[in-house]
């Protein structure tokens, strides 16, 4: 390419000494275009592709974790109303055994009739809910209570309340067994007390 002055040459002028570059502007954007389109084109595709698979791997897994919580709510349930119903026939079960417990002492103080009502009366007084009486009998001045306690502290306990209020002038235990055959209550005693 040759270069054409169209300036004339006393004025001055910037351009007269810069170098002339072969431009060839029009091809370069073409080619950049070309170039660049398919690598947006990749670059979008992948894009898609990666933002497509992580909604299903993720659902995919939603799904497996959903089912597994459920599962898992269904078997909690299940304990809770296992737990409430061994509770419940622990508590109808103990119930029973108590009224069943008063009920032999009713018969057994039904049969004796012998022992004076306020010796009965004293002696309801001072039975608490750790011990139970099962029979009750009377020869002269020695009167025997049978029964059942949770502990030895509470059979003492009932023992030291008996003499406190003048119930014996002494009372003394002559047999006691332990025994599981009574639910709570471990210890089937025999006390001797004299009047």
């Amino acid at each position: 390419m040759k270069r054409f002055n169209l300036m004339p040459q006393n004025s001055e002028s910037p351009y007269m000494d810069a170098p002339v570059r072969l431009t060839r502007e029009g091809s370069k954007d073409k080619e950049l275009v070309v170039v660049s389109i398919p690598i947006i084109i990749a670059l979008v595709l992948v894009y898609f592709l990666h933002v497509m698979q992580k909604p299903e791997m993720a659902t995919g897994t939603n799904v497996v974790q959903t089912k597994k919580l459920e599962m898992l709510k269904k078997e909690y349930e299940t304990l809770v109303l296992v737990s409430k119903e061994k509770a419940d026939v622990n508590a109808l079960l103990q119930e029973r055994n108590k009224l069943q417990t008063n009920l032999d002492t009713i018969k057994s103080l039904n049969l004796v009739k012998s022992i004076p009502l306020d010796l009965l009366v004293a002696i309801g007084r001072n039975i608490s809910e750790k011990l139970a009486l099962t029979a009750i009998s009377k020869k002269e001045e020695i009167v025997s209570l049978e029964g059942i306690a949770r502990d030895n502290k509470s059979l003492s306990d009932f023992m030291d309340i008996l003499v406190n209020q003048n119930v014996f002038k002494n009372i003394s235990v002559k047999i006691t067994e332990y025994s599981d055959d009574y639910g709570p209550y471990k210890q089937k005693f025999t006390l001797v007390g004299i009047l």
